[in-house]
């Protein structure tokens, strides 16, 4: 088994299903949707009973887009695959006319690969199309947070892999427990945080040492203050807008190499969206 792997198995398997906490060495951590939305940098906004039934009962012209897109762009299999989304990424990147498209696949990308995967990592289910489409109306670290929390729940002990956003887990203890120091300089202080950690060397440090070495004084929250965190959150539809341009010509250079380089699942998420 990977050191890496190991690692983040670790601290999932401190998960109490029961007080939807984590235990580890005598202490109780919670991981709450507030901290989720700080480290990935998004909003969290109200999404009640009757906003739900908008996005998951769209009105007849929205939902006739909704199929145009499918079977447009992920071939009308009856789930969301990964490879899909990848070549439609690539055949949207550099057409103006499709900018709008872009968009609503490069989220799909990052709910596949990184906030909602599967167990393999390959396929997402088709509900979360609906979604897509209503973006800036949804409270993603609601959902992101809520859908890993259910997979933590259901799961067997012991956790050896999970549906979800396992990759939260090693930035939130990371940020609760300051267990390896973050990068030095200036990206030491990056907005959004997860960019200051190297989750591969927690991992494998953790799968080393287990986590018997964490400092007495915790208590849950961040160690760094949050400051002007919150105030500077925003939404997924405004981070991939202001990312599609540098996105397009990325994917167009690895055309240019004849690089035919897969973004899977299994590379690091910090690596995925430090790459954006």
């Amino acid at each position: 088994m990977k050191k890496r792997q190991k690692g983040t198995e670790h601290i999932l398997n401190t998960f109490n299903p029961k007080k939807q906490v984590f235990e580890i060495q005598g202490k109780v951590f919670k991981s709450t949707a507030d901290q989720l939305a700080v480290i990935f940098g998004l909003q969290r906004i109200r999404f009640g009973e009757e906003e739900e039934y908008c996005v998951t009962h769209p009105d007849p012209q929205i939902k006739a887009a909704q199929t145009r897109f499918w079977n447009t762009y992920l071939k009308g299999e009856t789930q969301i695959l990964m490879r899909d989304v990848i070549d439609s990424l690539y055949a949207t990147a550099e057409d103006v006319n499709k900018s709008e498209d872009f968009v609503k696949l490069l989220v799909l990308y990052f709910c596949a690969a990184v906030f909602f995967p599967n167990r393999s990592g390959d396929k997402l289910s088709k509900k979360f199309l609906k979604h897509i489409f209503a973006m800036d109306q949804v409270s993603w670290p609601d959902l992101i947070h809520s859908y890993l929390l259910e997979a933590l729940g259901e799961a067997e002990k012991p956790i050896i892999r999970l549906r979800g956003c396992t990759i939260y887990i090693l930035f939130w203890f990371a940020e609760i427990t300051h267990f390896i120091r973050k990068y030095e300089g200036e990206q030491g202080k990056s907005k959004p945080r997860f960019a200051r950690w190297n989750t591969k060397v927690l991992a494998v440090k953790i799968a080393n040492e287990g986590t018997t070495y964490l400092r007495q004084d915790l208590t849950g929250s961040f160690i760094d203050p949050l400051g002007e965190d919150k105030q500077s959150l925003i939404t997924p539809i405004e981070i991939h807008q202001a990312n599609s341009d540098r996105i397009g010509e990325k994917m167009g250079k690895d055309r240019e190499r004849d690089e035919d380089r897969e973004l899977s699942p299994n590379r690091d998420a910090a690596h995925y969206l430090d790459d954006m």
